[in-house]
């Protein structure tokens, strides 16, 4: 980019600019466009070496501009401070994301010489801490420094830090030990710092949701909650004298602040409580910045002699056609122009212009003069002046580009720890002895050596403590929402018999399985070409940049369409991360092929919306798209099948209407299912049926686990999209009572910012008598209503006027669940959330959130004393999981449930209540496992080898010890990872976590890792049992495996030729190995077990 700068501000008019700035107080410039003017504020910066706020009246423009301007200058001397996202006075203040990056702003400005800061007029208007109350704020650390830890808590305490034993988010610290982890208020990643006595050994960044060290760092700053309890100060007491003031566009900018003290001044006389200096007046923002030099863009203005007129124009547009970009280049660059002018173009990454190049050779036949550079700008312009074009990859395939993430947004490290740890009162599953209650942990002495245990409480309140090393057989219990288990009663057959029953019942399903599995291996279907360079084109022209999900799942859909076997995908992702954009990609090459789609989804309005989202991103191809729905009159829909089956038609979306025995195709070659689960047993059986040969590609937002997909066997293939795509901010929840005041400011606030809003109401009868209610609240607002039971044309017309923006409200029933993708909506009212279930609450949730715009969600409930339980927990739980992806991490409470049922179908969920999720997936794995084994053929089989659960007694303490980790819930969760991992490696990789987390691992802990690594390499040579008594260790090999042909052929040798220690044989009981141990106490005993086993 130096290059480009260089050429662009040797110009007359830079000149001009600089001799204006020197010479006057006040400067007009026009001419501007694209991102210029990020070049024209730099510029400006290095002349003066001082500090400039740029006022940008458009929230959207001001980001991109500090986008532009870290790609010219260092990033850490540009900064946006943002305005609040909310309604003037609303003490529900800043979400994190936006108090994090203002804090960060002003700290920087404290500390820096000079930066450019960008603001809206709206940032500037709220009164803000003093430098003082910001300075008294922020302690400065780094490593050597001799500080006191328990004076550096005490300081975090009086900063308004809340102290936790693991954390989750910014403003939280955790000390254990001689670690302390704070995560300051405006920093990205949390930090931790390791003390040496009263020394800092080490300060890491970690990740909040592994609780693993990043990267160490040298020095850092922490940041605390301001006591400054009325603000007094404005951004401009930031600024050093000499600084100067840009205004983008005064007028507008003008309009906006008098537009936000008008509204501020109605609610203030509302409330008069409120305090009256909260906000600058307009008068107060004139003479503050009279007090710097300032420059106006004036965009209205007519030109005059002082004014600086770049004359900058738009670069040419191409709206997504490629080929108008390729007429374009030849006749700006083509072999017959003697002298063609430069055109610089801008791309991200190598391989983008690698993929751009590729695209233009494969057209054309050659390249054109091209100057490509490496950067990072939103928008090109064109210099006539000069002549010089600068265009960027995203002008020309017409995608949108990226903001950069300046504040990462954070994920919550509290759902992954609740939902696999176990709280007390927890229910849990014994695989032997059935569902009881976590009741905590306990020490208890075994023959003189201290070791923990788990209690569980059955029915009548009897107890089981079961080892450490058992603990593997003890699951959290996971079942339908809202279902209680009963407890099962120790000592009775009960338990067995239940199981018993389960087994019988997934023998069906699992045959089922396997005999798709074997079908899909010998099947022949369409081996798809390759991609075209049409292909190609698409791909790049997607508006937004793929997620590394979203490629993935792309490769994976394309590679499988490309073999000869017929693909059957289920490609799960959480709402809005980008599941149809693959099916697109799908379905277009499909049509590359001349073979013909089908879209199957579930209700009316998904089909219009998939039918306009085709329709959008194939616009530039010859591919005839059609719908079948109640949205079409009979008649079309007649012309349409006529069409289809002649082949005139290349795409068709369509409701179960597309299972009708009058569809029929030319030449099919993929079918894709949005949302498999809405469809009813007589549909699934005609999807099967349509299923043979053809490829099929499954979209789910419910998601499988993967535990499930290992137990399917390979019947189907599976891909995740777990990734958010970036910019994407996590929804603002919020659980509430009717409250008239907070929903007209939740509609005026979505309407101010140019928004639309959904409100739930689920219930037909009264739905019109709550559209009169939202009209008193809020007249200003033009309201939609859409429902099931409406006439086709009326709710098309009605769904139409909400995509097209003529409706600000659409009042709706849950018609509007699935799919529906309105970026512009992005506040949700749900009335009665109590009635939802909690996989409901989560997709009407994300209807919205869909763009780089923070949403908000409204749970309206009746007060919480009429509210049950199940209720309470359901919608705790939506409000607490409100970060991006958790759809998969919901999974483990209603989500997973459903998954399974969908997959397996809905009769099985009295199964899985009666034994939990875990152990009826474990038990059809076990199934399939034997179907298999029984019926396939050699070549088909997956060869299970046989898994042995060793027992291990050893004569050292085994625990985890109190001082070393203080949560009981968190060890219970380091203990049940440890006994499921399934490598040495990942043993140790679990034990370098625990150094970081909790520092130094005393002799217990140690002891505990050596004991796991002796029970998986047990495991693993077929031994039963492990008994190590002073310095011999005796090893009862499992009595069935140990008469095999194989563990004599290929196990016994490995202990007959082993030269590590003297040993003998005994048949006793079945065949044990007694081995001598080397060593001088039970510690170098327990080490040389390990490695006896491992040499083995």
């Amino acid at each position: 980019m130096l290059k480009l700068k260089s050429i662009i501000t040797h110009t007359p008019e830079f000149e001009q600019l600089r001799e204006q700035i020197f010479s006057n107080r006040i400067v007009s410039i026009k001419g501007i466009s694209g991102s210029f003017l990020s070049f024209i504020l730099n510029y400006v910066f290095e002349l003066f070496e001082n500090s400039l706020l740029a006022i940008i009246p458009d929230t959207e423009r001001a980001e991109k501009l500090a986008d532009d301007l870290q790609s010219l200058m260092p990033r850490s001397r540009v900064h946006y401070f943002p305005q609040a996202e909310t309604l003037p006075y609303d003490q529900g203040s800043f979400t994190p994301a936006i108090h994090s990056a203002r804090l960060n702003t002003l700290v920087s400005l404290l500390e820096e010489p000079a930066s450019i800061i960008i603001t809206t007029p709206v940032g500037l208007l709220q009164q803000i801490s003093s430098p003082e109350a910001i300075r008294k704020q922020v302690s400065y650390l780094k490593v050597g420094d001799t500080v006191v830890r328990d004076f550096l808590i005490e300081w975090l305490v009086e900063s308004g830090f809340e102290r936790m034993p693991a954390l989750e988010e910014i403003g939280q610290f955790s000390a254990r030990g001689g670690i302390v982890d704070v995560f300051s208020l405006e920093a990205e990643a949390p930090y931790r710092i390791e003390f040496a006595d009263d020394q800092i050994n080490s300060i890491r960044e970690f990740e909040i949701l592994s609780q693993l060290s990043i990267r160490q760092v040298k020095n850092i700053r922490i940041v605390g909650k301001s006591t400054d309890q009325a603000p007094r100060a404005n951004l401009f007491q930031y600024l050093k004298p000499g600084s100067l003031v840009f205004w983008d566009n005064a007028e507008q900018a003008g309009n906006m602040i008098r537009e936000w003290l008008i509204h501020a001044e109605r609610i203030f006389q509302e409330k008069p409580d409120l305090p009256p200096s909260w906000y600058l007046s307009e008068e107060a923002i004139q003479q503050l910045s009279n007090n710097f030099r300032q420059i106006f863009h004036a965009r209205l203005q007519p030109s005059t002699t002082q004014m600086v007129n770049f004359q900058v124009q738009a670069p040419q547009s191409f709206q997504g056609n490629f080929k108008r970009f390729l007429k374009y280049l030849e006749d700006r660059l083509g072999r017959n122009q003697k002298n063609p002018f430069p055109l610089y173009m801008v791309f991200d990454t190598p391989a983008r212009r690698e993929r751009l190049e590729e695209i233009i050779l494969a057209e054309t036949g050659w390249l054109p003069p091209i100057k490509f550079i490496q950067g990072d700008i939103h928008n090109g312009f064109y210099l006539p002046t000069v002549p010089l074009e600068v265009l960027t990859e995203h002008e020309i395939f017409d995608r949108i580009k990226a903001r950069k993430n300046r504040r990462k947004p954070r994920v919550s490290g509290s759902i992954i720890r609740q939902l696999n740890s176990l709280k007390f009162g927890d229910y849990v599953v014994h695989i032997d002895y059935g569902i009881g209650r976590y009741t905590g942990t306990e020490r208890i002495q075994v023959g003189g050596v201290a070791k923990d245990t788990i209690k569980i409480e059955y029915e009548n309140k009897d107890l089981l403590y079961v080892n450490l090393d058992k603990l593997n057989h003890v699951q959290k219990y996971v079942s339908e929402e809202g279902y209680q288990p009963p407890l099962t009663r120790l000592g009775s057959a009960e338990w067995d018999r239940t199981k018993e029953k389960t087994r019988k019942a997934v023998e069906n399903i699992a045959k089922d399985l396997v005999q798709l599995y074997a079908s899909r291996i010998s099947s022949q279907g369409t081996a798809f070409p390759a991609d075209s360079v049409w292909q190609k084109e698409l791909e790049a022209s997607f508006i937004y940049v793929d997620t590394p999900d979203q490629s993935r799942a792309t490769r994976e859909v394309k590679e499988d369409m490309e073999r000869s076997k017929p693909m059957d995908r289920l490609l799960c992702g959480d709402v809005g991360f980008g599941k149809t954009e693959v099916a697109v990609r799908a379905a277009f090459k499909a049509v590359n092929d001349s073979r013909q789609v089908a879209f199957l989804v579930p209700t009316t309005i998904l089909a219009q919306q998939h039918y306009y989202t085709l329709r959008e991103r194939l616009r530039n191809y010859p591919v005839n798209i059609e719908v079948l729905s109640r949205f079409r009159s009979h008649g079309e829909q007649k012309k349409t099948l006529q069409r289809l089956e002649n082949g005139d038609v290349d795409v068709i979306i369509g409701t179960h209407r597309l299972l009708s025995g009058d569809v029929r195709f030319k030449e099919l070659g993929l079918l894709i299912v949005d949302e498999e689960q809405q469809f009813g047993v007589k549909h699934k059986e005609q999807l099967r049926k349509f299923k043979v040969n053809v490829d099929t590609l499954t979209l789910s937002a419910t998601p499988i686990p993967r535990t499930l997909q290992m137990a399917l066997m390979g019947a189907r293939d599976l891909s995740n999209i777990d990734t958010p795509p970036q910019n994407r901010l996590p929804i603002i929840t919020e659980i509430c009572t009717w409250d008239r005041d907070l929903i007209y400011r939740a509609i005026s606030y979505e309407l101010g910012r140019g928004g639309q809003i959904f409100f739930v109401h689920n219930r037909v009868q009264t739905i019109g008598g709550v559209a009169e209610l939202l009209k008193q609240i809020n007249p200003q607002a033009r309201i939609g209503i859409a429902h099931g039971q409406m006439r086709e044309r009326d709710l098309e017309k009605v769904m139409n006027e909400f995509y097209s923006k003529k409706i600000d409200l659409l009042l709706a029933t849950m018609i509007i669940e699935n799919g529906l993708d309105i970026p512009n909506c992005n506040t949700i009212i749900i009335n009665r959330a109590d009635q939802f279930g909690l996989a409901q609450l989560y997709q009407l949730r994300g209807r919205v959130g869909r763009s780089d715009r923070q949403a908000y969600a409204y749970l309206i409930v009746p007060p919480h004393d009429r509210l049950n339980d199940t209720a309470l927990k359901r919608l705790y739980a939506i409000e607490e999981f409100s970060d991006l992806g958790s759809g998969l991490k919901i999974a483990l409470r209603d989500l997973e449930i459903r998954g399974a049922g969908n997959l397996l179908g809905h009769q099985q969920s009295g199964y899985i209540n009666a034994i939990g999720y875990d152990l009826y997936q474990k038990i059809l794995q076990e199934s399939v496992q034997k179907i298999q084994e029984d019926t396939l053929p050699e070549q088909l089989l997956n060869r299970r080898i046989p898994q042995v659960d060793a027992t291990v007694e050893v004569e050292v303490e085994i625990f985890i010890p109190d001082d070393y980790i203080q949560s009981g819930n968190e060890k219970v969760l380091i203990y049940h990872r440890l006994l499921n991992l399934d490598s040495l490696v990942s043993i140790d990789n679990l034990l370098k976590e625990l150094r970081d987390r909790f520092g130094p691992p005393p002799p217990p802990v140690l002891n505990l890792i050596e004991m796991v690594k002796i029970k998986k390499m047990a495991g693993q040579h077929y031994i039963k049992k492990v008994k190590i008594h002073k310095n011999r260790m005796i090893l009862t090999l499992d009595k069935q495996i140990s008469e095999q042909d194989f563990f004599i052929e290929q196990e016994l040798p490995r202990y007959i030729n082993q030269k590590m220690a003297p040993l003998q044989f005994s048949q006793t009981e079945g065949l044990k190995v007694i081995v001598e141990l080397k060593g001088s106490n039970p510690a170098e005993y327990l080490v040389f077990a390990k490695n006896f086993l491992q040499n083995l």
